[in-house]
């Protein structure tokens, strides 16, 4: 079946189950076409209770009205979290859409060479509907896992290293008997979602490349830390978020890059499992057959065991997954 681009496809759950008000036209597909099923003006509660009835799964918007959608999300996402009216799995997949929306649109003006104080506002935002969502509903990684993306794109793998970030943040100082602060977790959630954003500035061409990178190639993908802090620094960001982004590719014992430094922030530590663990399972251009989870926890284990990542931490996400946080 044909889709035309012109049209964007939306959650219908949004207008099923919740009053808000919303400020563009619904469309369905029929019949190979584009049919009109209401207006902002014309919409009532008729056309609400049909699509239940009807048991609609796709809804359609005008691929103009797009932005209008996004700020429609980000202006509801608290009360659509918090509703009583929307199953959980539906509640992960809009909160998972919308963390894509804003970390894509990021990457694609991240060509200004800095991060403005908008889409900073907008990751802030983001990161405290992600830790309010996953603290009452600490299982809710769970059905978010299930929707996570392993196509590799930069902004896909940023928001799911924070997803996982968030989630273990959370329960290493639960099982630890240690309290957080929504205002740390704030910090790291937006650490863990710029950390890769010194990748906008390596050429795409290293970054998609269909085999092993040369060693220049890998010196230049290697400076993407650097790059990072350099796009952050006129915002004057926290020390935790600076952090997370200097140093997620430090290692314990030294090995790591781009300084080689063995004293490494816990929270970093998290962020570190989690890029890994992420960027192991994804599917990478270069990568012949995809690596399970079970095959990605072996391969972070080993660094454990060679003094490279944080044995505790490592043992609550092991945790995690044992209880069935996360499902491999």
């Amino acid at each position: 079946m044909d889709m035309d681009s012109n049209y964007l496809q939306i959650q219908p759950l949004l207008l099923m189950l919740t009053d808000k008000h919303f400020d563009f036209n619904i469309y369905l597909y029929q019949n190979d076409n584009y049919i009109l099923y209401a207006t902002p003006e014309n919409f009532t509660e008729e056309h609400r209770s049909r699509l239940i009835r009807n048991g609609i799964e796709n809804l359609y918007i005008d691929n103009s009205d797009k932005l209008t959608y996004e700020l429609f999300i980000e202006k509801n996402l608290p009360d659509i979290l918090e509703s009583s009216k929307v199953p959980l799995q539906a509640k992960s997949k809009i909160l998972y859409n919308h963390s894509l929306d804003v970390v894509e649109s990021f990457f694609i003006q991240s060509g200004k060479e800095y991060l403005n104080k908008e889409s900073y506002q907008k990751m802030v935002a983001l990161v405290d509907n992600i830790y309010g969502f996953l603290e009452k509903n600490p299982y809710a990684i769970q059905s978010m896992r299930s929707l996570i993306a392993t196509h590799y794109r930069e902004y896909i793998h940023c928001i799911n290293t924070a997803l996982y970030a968030i989630s273990l943040l959370i329960y290493h100082n639960e099982d630890s008997g240690r309290k957080l602060r929504k205002s740390f977790v704030r910090q790291v959630g937006v650490g863990a979602l710029l950390h890769d954003i010194g990748k906008s500035k390596v050429h795409q061409s290293i970054l998609s490349k269909p085999a092993a990178l040369t060693s220049n190639e890998f010196e230049e993908v290697k400076k993407h830390p650097i790059y990072g802090l350099e796009m952050c620094q006129h915002m004057k960001l926290s020390q935790p978020v600076t952090q997370c982004v200097m140093f997620h590719h430090e290692k314990l014992d030294g090995s790591g890059y781009p300084s080689g430094t063995k004293n490494i922030p816990d929270h970093v530590r998290i962020v570190t499992i989690a890029d890994m663990f992420d960027a192991i399972t994804c599917d990478r251009p270069y990568r012949k057959h995809k690596v399970t989870g079970f095959e990605a926890l072996k391969i972070i284990s080993k660094d454990v065991e060679r003094g490279k990542l944080d044995r505790a931490m490592v043992a609550s996400f092991i945790r995690m997954i044992s209880q069935g946080m996360i499902r491999l």
